[in-house]
């Protein structure tokens, strides 16, 4: 079976997490579910960074890596900075 997009991401698996537990839903329900998700995976990115980063480090020659690694992290943090000012 060829990869897709779909599978590649397991879209219906992810799409399938967001089950709002209140008895309307309560239409911000949703809203705070997928926020807070994508804030998650976020930080599994950077904790992915950060470990890529330290093993960077240990060996000493990949200073170009470090300082990419570094600034993704920055980017990403500037990110969720500012989905919570909005």
């Amino acid at each position: 079976m060829p990869v897709t997009y779909s599978s590649y991401l397991k879209i219906d698996e992810l799409l399938a997490l967001q089950q709002p537990l209140s008895d309307g839903p309560e239409h911000d329900e949703m809203l705070f579910i997928v926020i807070h998700q994508v804030y998650e995976l976020w930080f599994k990115q950077m904790l992915h960074e950060t470990r890529h980063l330290m093993q960077a480090l240990a060996i000493s020659q990949y200073a170009r890596q470090v300082f990419i690694k570094t600034f993704r992290n920055a980017d990403i943090a500037r990110l969720e900075n500012r989905a919570d000012q909005e």
